[in-house]
């Protein structure tokens, strides 16, 4: 009897992992460059600074966010970001995903020996297609104040599985259309972190069950096997 009861019990436990099959997540950085704030990179009409990324897969609800200050201590500027899929010349509208004004906060939070600044989510709710992107700050021409975005010397960076980092570029004049500046490759990785969700989790949950599939028919068989073997009083 013991046999048979062995056996309910593992068809119990497929039926388990059938009903409900197993969902593995992904860790929701798709990347992450960091370091301690040093010396901010003023944002103004001749300071436009642009960093990027490639990723292989989609991800939904995306958000964005960099590590910023104010030139001058207590003051709460503004400036423009940009999420786009090329920066230079030629770069337009057509090219955007998304832009919006962000104001950096009185309180700086996340301080060093060397200075303060403030994480500032610009953007969520995203949803981004394989391809390059390029974050791109450029100066409100109507702020009280200038907005710094620090760069990450020495930084932590951590990646998503087919993510990978770019460069970092600086104009030293504004265009127009600050993306579509002249830009030349700046030698510093700036401070700036991108979560979001695979739009495809990996595993999908039809193969996980047919992994937990294969693997408790094979033991169910074995206890099959040894109930013929042995006899049904002999359990």
């Amino acid at each position: 009897m013991q046999s048979w009861r062995g056996a309910a019990g593992l068809w119990m436990a497929l039926a388990t992992v059938l009903i409900h099959p197993i969902s593995l997540k992904a860790d929701p950085i798709i990347i992450s460059v960091t370091a301690p704030p040093a010396l901010s990179t003023l944002i103004d009409g001749s300071s436009i600074v642009s960093t990027s990324w490639s990723q292989s897969k989609a991800y939904t609800g995306v958000s964005i966010a960099a590590l910023v200050d104010s030139a001058i201590v207590g003051q709460t500027p503004t400036a423009d970001a940009y999420l786009t899929s090329r920066i230079g010349a030629g770069t337009t509208t057509a090219d955007e995903i998304a832009h919006t004004r962000f104001k950096v906060p009185a309180e700086l939070p996340v301080c060093s020996p060397s200075s303060c600044g403030a994480i500032v989510t610009f953007f969520t709710g995203l949803s981004l297609d394989p391809g390059n992107y390029f974050v791109t700050m450029g100066p409100d021409a109507e702020s009280g104040g200038i907005v710094g975005w620090f760069p990450a010397l020495n930084p932590i960076v951590l990646l998503d599985i087919g993510v990978s980092e770019g460069a970092s570029f600086f104009a030293s004049a504004a265009a127009s259309y600050p993306p579509a500046s002249a830009f030349g490759v700046y030698p510093f990785a700036m401070n700036f972190t991108v979560t979001g969700t695979a739009a495809i989790p990996i595993p999908e949950p039809a193969t996980a069950t047919l992994i937990a599939f294969g693997a408790l028919f094979s033991l169910l068989s074995r206890r099959i096997a040894g109930f013929y073997r042995r006899g049904p009083g002999r359990g």
